[in-house]
């Protein structure tokens, strides 16, 4: 399921070059301190410990002069890092400014966007026509947190008890630049099969075997591509894109053997037959003919991937859609990751949908936190009392209902037997009426007048046929007097 990969990985933004700190941790967007310490001749080992042994528990490794002006460490067995940003400075206010940065995404998000990076390839990839660009790419990534105790204070490193991993951006970058093998023979004897990696088992001797490992793909000596376990990194990403990732991929087999993943994912010959389109839905707002094939078959249980460029009326097709499902007495949940969506789809609802639609969007990532529980438990009681309340409509609306369908299809019988008269070959000598037209319309001579339509009602159908008759008699003798047509009318003596 290439297709289904493919859509994994677009989770890992492995394009973004200037903001991904899992593909670079050199990248010019957002903020990134890189540890040491000054003391510790073996520090790749001293990290790999230390996070072995703090994982879980309080933090008591302080970043080294992180606290403002006259603040001490103080602390039972304090582990103590130095720190820098990438330009090599030590901001204290910066760093406050990216802590505090961190709790408002939490609090806004619900997930941790922090990852210690330990260990980093050097490797060279393209980044455009004929331009390539060195990257640090950090190979185990460990959730972290940054916690102070006081305005004053220490900034504090805390190794929360999450999972470590494998970097993902790496291998996959890997792959999409024909690097499948490389990416597949990377040692992992630490990880699962889904890149999860136990920290605690993580030792120097791994080290190497990744250093030798890389030293070993290089084509020459001028080949960009190390490994260096000095690196140890504090960086941003964006959390729950990688968790969506790690999920997904954990779920990969059972996603590939439920049918409607593989419906959309793959051409399976061994696939039911796609459902029949729902055709008597009621659809509110315009649409065409595809957008209606697309409600009937999602009505019918579908599954579906819609796209199309902006202006093509993806946003009213959903509108119709849900307005049909509700109209058939279902439930319907919509989400969406681009928040004004779901507010251009609620506008779009006709006016006697929307008392049985609760609308819980937020324009901004501060109005979402700031959501009041009150007000979202008073808009579920309209919604929920709107339909206890609701009033089915009495025969007199159903009645007009009723005429107006059995119109609009005497109407559709009514043109498409027009389209069949019109477009049927034989009605005049051998051709259909629009192909006559065309022909008469391109005589030199003056056209015989039609007849007005309140003069046409008053010939009766003996008379019509009558005509009919004179008129295929004429054609006959026509045909003679022009031999089939090889000369004309005027040529012939009688």
């Amino acid at each position: 399921m290439s297709i289904l990969d493919d859509s994994i990985n677009d989770l890992l933004h492995t394009d973004d070059l200037r903001g991904n700190k899992l593909l670079d941790l050199r990248a010019p967007c957002g903020n990134v301190y890189f540890l040491s310490r000054r003391e510790e001749e073996d520090f790749p080992a001293y990290m790999l410990r230390l996070a072995a042994e703090r994982l879980g528990k309080p933090g008591n490794t302080l970043l080294r002069g992180s606290a403002s002006a006259g603040g001490q460490m103080i602390g039972r067995g304090v582990n103590a890092l130095d720190w820098a940003d990438g330009g090599g400075r030590r901001d204290v206010a910066a760093l406050a400014s990216f802590t505090d940065e961190l709790y408002r995404d939490i609090r806004l998000k619900g997930g941790n966007p922090l990852f210690l990076g330990l260990g980093a390839i050097e490797w060279r990839i393209p980044c455009g026509k004929n331009e390539y660009r060195d990257v640090l790419t950090p190979l185990i990534i460990l959730p972290v947190l940054l916690a102070r105790g006081g305005a004053g204070s220490s900034v504090a490193l805390e190794f929360v008890d999450d999972d470590a991993y494998l970097n993902p951006c790496l291998f996959a970058k890997l792959s999409e630049l024909g690097l499948k093998d490389v990416a597949d023979g990377f040692p992992r004897p630490c990880a699962d099969e889904n890149g999860r990696a136990d920290i605690t088992r993580i030792t120097p001797a791994y080290y190497r075997q990744v250093s030798a490992y890389a030293e070993g793909c290089r084509g020459s000596e001028d080949t960009v591509f190390s490994f260096d376990p000095s690196v140890a990194a504090l960086a941003r990403y964006d959390h729950g894109d990688v968790c969506m990732y790690r999920d997904i991929l954990a779920c990969r087999s059972a996603l590939c053997g439920d049918e409607k993943t593989r419906r959309i994912f793959e051409r399976a010959s061994d696939l039911p037959p796609a459902r029949q389109p729902v055709r008597d839905l009621q659809l509110p707002l315009d649409r065409d003919s595809v957008q209606e094939e697309i409600a009937g078959r999602i009505a019918a249980g579908e599954s579906l991937i819609i796209k199309g460029p902006p202006g093509s009326g993806k946003t009213q097709t959903i509108a119709n859609i849900v307005s049909a499902l509700m109209g058939r007495g279902q439930r319907v949940l919509m989400t969406s990751k681009k928040l004004s969506a779901l507010g251009e789809v609620y506008a779009k609802l006709p006016d006697a949908l929307r008392p049985f639609a609760m609308l819980l969007e937020s324009e901004t990532e501060s109005q979402a936190a700031n959501l009041a529980p009150e007000a979202v438990a008073s808009d579920l009681k309209a919604t929920v009392r709107a339909r206890e309340t609701y009033k089915i409509p009495g025969e007199e609306v159903y009645g007009r209902r009723r005429r107006a369908v059995s119109a609009k299809l005497e109407a559709e019988r009514t043109l498409a037997g027009y389209r069949e008269a019109m477009f049927t070959d034989g009605a005049v000598a051998g051709l259909s009426y629009y192909d006559a037209l065309d022909i008469c319309a391109g005589f030199p001579e003056e056209p015989v007048p039609f007849v007005s339509p309140e003069k046409a009602a008053e010939v009766s159908a003996r008379d019509y046929g009558d005509a009919c008759s004179r008129v295929a008699e004429s054609a006959a003798l026509l045909e003679e007097m022009t031999g089939g047509g090889s000369h004309p009318a005027v040529l012939c003596p009688w």
